[in-house]
């Protein structure tokens, strides 16, 4: 009876996976008519307005007029070097939103089998064929990002079409979809109060955590493993990740999916890397998270871009020549355009808004988070973890591995990573939910963007 009942539910969970990924549309790209249109005018008035300077500059030495030559040189050196790092930082930007790893997300296409890490240990296909675990293919909506700060749409409505504005007022209200696995129950196992939501990291997909679904599984937890935006087979547009700044959106919609899909008053979420820091920030402001487990999360994502900036710098040049005022500021600026690509801005200013997991977590309030981190960790230093730990709230735990790498902790120490989730989970079933609790204030906690820069290397 037993074989039987195994026997349909895959065959249910096969045909719902083959109904789903035909029922997908393929996604329409984008031609980038409108980028090489506004990179060749860029082009056209660079061209020009260098031949223009250089007639200037030749005329002034024709008539001997030295000091307005050397005005000019000195103008036009600044303005290139401006120019010059303005590039940089938008190139570096773009390297460090779409590392190697990282593949773009196409929703018409399985999932890949190419360049996936080997701590998966070959468990990368589905619940099912794997795992021998029944699943179900899941959609859901997400917001595509936050609204814009209304007083700069108004500013930049003046300058376009009353066909351009309600193209824009459809782009802030819209929506995406994310796709994932919902995987129900075991049968005959002693229900639990809470539902599961996981979230991969930055580069890779919902297949992060098949490896791990078997504890959640056979205690009665039903979970749900999805693609964040950009990955997998959720929609995305190929621009990269944003380390956790956007995501968290996409964190707060799945925990949503899964507490209306279970009808259980509690859900935890268990993430790692960039999807550990996205779920952070989601918990901040979504009182539905009663709970996070954040394997190898990062303080803020300028923190580790500035580790890699200072990285590369002391390689080149030398940490007495990297450590001048020029390349400092330099830093900052590379910094700055950054945190703007990946939509790090803040809604009352211009500038933009460095607060991370380490400037949020307070307001978790009481509710249990478990921090876990290897030391030998070369992508996101266990530092990261050690600070987030010390601005949370109780109750909280830190976990470091000694020789623990990078998203792989389980695999090193199996037992004691089993131990502490579950132990973690029995937390969270046992806490007592009170929603008239205040929040800890947004600026309870406040850091310096830079406090920090520059510390890394020494």
């Amino acid at each position: 009876m037993s074989k039987m009942a195994e026997r349909d539910s895959s065959s249910k969970s096969e045909a719902s996976s083959a109904s789903s990924s035909s029922s997908v549309e393929p996604k329409v790209k984008n031609t980038g008519l409108g980028t090489s249109s506004r990179a060749l005018g860029a082009a056209v008035i660079a061209v020009g307005s260098t031949a223009v300077y250089f007639w200037q500059l030749w005329a002034a030495v024709q008539h001997g007029s030295w000091f307005y030559s050397f005005m000019l040189l000195i103008s036009g050196t600044t303005t290139f070097l401006l120019i010059a790092a303005s590039l940089l930082a938008y190139y570096a930007a773009g390297i460090a939103m779409k590392p190697p790893w990282y593949k773009p997300s196409d929703p018409g296409q399985p999932l890949t089998q190419e360049g996936l890490p080997e701590y998966w240990l070959g468990i990368c296909t589905n619940p099912l064929k794997d795992l021998n675990i029944p699943y179900e293919d899941v959609s859901f909506e997400c917001p595509k990002g936050r609204k814009r700060k209304q007083r700069l749409v108004n500013i930049a409505s003046k300058m376009r079409t009353r066909r351009a504005k309600e193209a824009e007022e459809r782009d802030i209200h819209s929506h995406i979809t994310l796709r994932g696995w919902w995987v129900p129950a075991k049968e005959g196992s002693k229900p639990q109060q809470t539902t599961i939501v996981c979230v991969h990291g930055g580069g890779r997909d919902r297949r992060a955590w098949l490896r791990h679904l078997p504890i959640f599984y056979e205690r009665g937890y039903s979970t749900l493993l999805f693609d964040l935006r950009e990955h997998g087979q959720s929609d995305g547009t190929g621009r990269g990740f944003s380390y956790g700044c956007v995501e968290c959106l996409d964190v707060s919609a799945a925990v949503k999916y899964a507490k209306e899909r279970s009808g259980l008053p509690k859900v935890a979420v268990v993430a790692t890397s960039v999807g550990a820091t996205a779920s952070i920030l989601a918990a901040a402001d979504d009182d539905n998270i009663c709970g996070v487990v954040a394997e190898n999360p990062l303080t803020r994502a300028s923190d580790l871009i500035a580790q890699v900036y200072w990285q590369g710098l002391d390689y080149a040049l030398g940490p007495k020549i990297s450590r001048t005022f020029v390349f400092k500021w330099l830093g900052r600026f590379i910094i700055a355009v950054f945190l703007y690509r990946i939509g790090a801005v803040s809604e009352d200013s211009l500038f933009a808004d460095n607060r991370g997991a380490v400037d949020l977590v307070h307001r978790l309030g009481g509710r249990p988070l478990l921090l876990m981190h290897g030391t030998s960790d070369r992508i996101i230093p266990y530092s990261h973890s050690q600070r987030i730990y010390h601005h949370a709230m109780k109750p909280k735990t830190l976990w470091l591995v000694e020789g623990g790498v990078h998203c792989a902790l389980y695999d090193q120490n199996k037992e004691e990573y089993v131990r502490h989730v579950t132990e973690f989970l029995h937390t969270v079933d046992a806490l007592e939910l009170d929603p008239g609790s205040p929040r800890p204030s947004r600026s309870a906690y406040s850091d310096d963007q830079y406090k920090h820069f520059g510390s890394y290397a020494e």
